[in-house]
């Protein structure tokens, strides 16, 4: 499977949910949210966007560092990639600011020194560029005076590791810029991108916003999602009702769905249940629009487990009574997860259908 993350951050009621582990592991399959800072450093969870690029109202991951901090950045932990090619609408408030999506490694100075990353940033005087920080080289730089402050672009960036690797840069679906040849290595110790890091340099402008919508994570590998998607859209959708089977207990409200269909998760409202094979499933809300392609549906849950005692569980998606089931994850005792798997393909093997998605439901099994 070359798709290996997608998000498009509605289901975070602040940015810092973002801003510590909370997902399953910190490395493998699929990608894992993570945080990544000097001591006394953080992602400042201040300030939300209300519409994406699509104009479908909903909320982006703000990434704005305050004044005085420094190296504070919400980490992917990827499993190891050799091409990384990464898609996300992006907007920043100011040009030229030090704001930076960064590729990295296993080293962890890739995210505590100046020197060892490579990072794409929007310049003061329109250019965009890709440059590598250890090297002190631009792979890629452009001068595009369309740019501007204020105003979302869809970026895609791949990037070949190695020390004759290269690079392609793409702005709202056309290619602006490529580099071959060239030094992409982070960090010589490193063999291959194992970390995709949202953040900002030390000492930002405290006026400075950024902010990061619809991002998809895909490496060259695989049949299918191994090169650009072209701009896409991540929409976020929630439990709006009880599917055809709920064996779970819900806990701080009458039904199930209503009791895991909040933004800001929480432990008053939730479901439980201790048997095996036991299945709670949720209608969810329809598309807000009918996509012609769909990539993928991601199904994720949020979880942990009330005894010492060994307890698994998996996400599960059905579409017309067929089911598909994710990865076993093993939650944690008296510290909530959460976990994603992506399903390439409806139930049943065929390409997903907007009527698809708006008839799925999503759950969970115990195992």
């Amino acid at each position: 499977m070359a798709l290996l993350f997608m998000d498009g951050f509605e289901q975070y009621a602040s940015s810092s949910e973002l801003a510590y582990s909370r997902y399953y592991a910190t490395s493998a399959m699929p990608a894992r949210w993570g945080y990544v800072t000097g001591t006394g450093h953080y992602v400042d969870n201040a300030g939300y966007k209300t519409s994406q690029p699509g104009g479908v109202t909903s909320k982006s991951y703000n990434n704005r560092m305050s004044a005085g901090t420094s190296y504070g950045f919400a980490a992917l932990y990827l499993p190891a990639t050799t091409t990384l090619i990464v898609g996300f609408a992006y907007q920043i408030s100011l040009l030229g600011s030090p704001t930076y999506l960064r590729f990295g490694g296993n080293n962890t100075s890739n995210w505590t020194t100046s020197n060892t990353f490579l990072t794409f940033q929007f310049g003061a005087s329109g250019q965009v560029t890709l440059y590598n920080n250890r090297t002190g080289i631009y792979l890629i730089s452009i001068v595009m005076l369309t740019v501007l402050p204020g105003v979302w672009y869809y970026i895609e960036l791949k990037i070949a590791f190695g020390a004759s690797g290269s690079a392609e840069m793409r702005i709202d679906g056309l290619s602006v810029g490529t580099a071959t040849s060239v030094d992409t290595r982070h960090h010589t110790s490193d063999t291959a991108f194992t970390q995709l890091g949202f953040g900002a340099q030390q000492y930002p402008p405290s006026n400075l916003q950024q902010y990061f919508d619809d991002l998809y994570v895909c490496s060259d590998t695989g049949a299918t999602h191994n090169d650009f998607l072209g701009p896409v859209s991540v929409y976020t959708l929630f439990p709006a009702a009880n599917g055809t089977t709920n064996q779970f207990t819900p806990t701080g409200v009458a039904s199930n769905w209503d009791a895991v269909n909040e933004q800001a998760a929480d432990t008053v409202t939730y479901v439980s249940s201790s048997t095996a094979n036991h299945v709670d499933k949720y209608n969810v809300t329809d598309l807000p629009v009918s996509p012609t392609t769909i990539h993928a549906v991601a199904v994720g849950s949020m979880g942990s487990k009330s005894e010492t005692n060994a307890r698994q569980f998996r996400n599960t998606v059905t579409v017309g009574g067929t089911t598909s089931n994710g990865a076993t994850a093993t939650p944690a005792f008296s510290t909530y997860n959460m976990s994603q798997d992506l399903f390439l393909t409806a139930p049943g093997g065929s390409a997903w259908t907007a009527s698809d998605v708006n008839s799925m439901e999503i759950g969970v099994e115990c195992l």
